[in-house]
């Protein structure tokens, strides 16, 4: 009978294709940190990545019977379970009444790494916390520490998504510019538009100096 079995040069071949893929990603190596409270990094344990996709798909169905699908709107809306530590000094509950206290949203920023040498970061813009409760108390709960979970809400528009242009990186302002030469002179309406919201963004990006 023959056997079916990989080949150790297939295996060899596949360990290479893997290795060039990069190294597995460990769950744990991610912070997430609320924009003014960049100290509860270290007390949110678990939360979600975020990442772009569609809504579901609209489905068609053609005459005779023909079913097809086209894909939904860009998802701009996400929501996830999240968890934090609670401290001695309850500084969640805090977290809390601050929320309350004022819009009841905060920006947070989410990392692949640490914030001072990330892979990845992400902007997670109006981010709303709803907690379960303010964390169980358990008379035989000796060697457990208090945790506090709450379902988060956030708009997240993708990895290029940022209000400003990552240090270094002035792809976006020498588009604008481009642009903005390119649409002088005569030329359709529609050009005219696009300098002139091209020109509003560019001055906004570079603190309204413009070479």
């Amino acid at each position: 009978m023959r056997s079916n079995m990989p080949t150790l040069s297939e295996l060899a071949s596949d360990y290479q294709v893997a290795k060039d893929a990069g190294a597995p990603m460990l769950a744990c190596d991610g912070m997430l940190e609320p924009e003014g409270f960049e100290s509860l990094r270290m007390l949110i344990t678990g939360w979600s990545r975020p990442i772009t996709t569609h809504n579901d798909d609209a489905d068609i169905n053609y005459a005779g019977g023909l079913q097809a699908a086209v894909p939904g709107v860009p998802k701009t809306h996400h929501t996830n379970s999240i968890t934090f530590i609670e401290t001695d000094s309850g500084i969640i509950q805090e977290f809390s009444e601050w929320l309350m206290e004022r819009s009841g949203s905060i920006n947070c920023w989410a990392y692949d790494g640490r914030p001072d040498r990330a892979r990845r970061k992400y902007l997670l813009q109006d981010c709303t916390f709803t907690f379960e409760n303010g964390g169980d108390i358990q008379s035989d709960s000796r060697s457990q520490i208090m945790t506090l979970t709450a379902t988060m809400g956030y708009m997240y528009f993708g990895m290029n998504a940022a209000t400003e242009p990552l240090p270094g990186d002035n792809r976006l302002v020498q588009m604008l510019q481009t642009t903005n030469a390119n649409a002088t002179g005569p030329g359709s309406g529609l050009r005219s538009l696009g300098q002139a919201l091209g020109q509003g963004l560019l001055q906004r990006m570079t603190g309204g100096t413009l070479g």
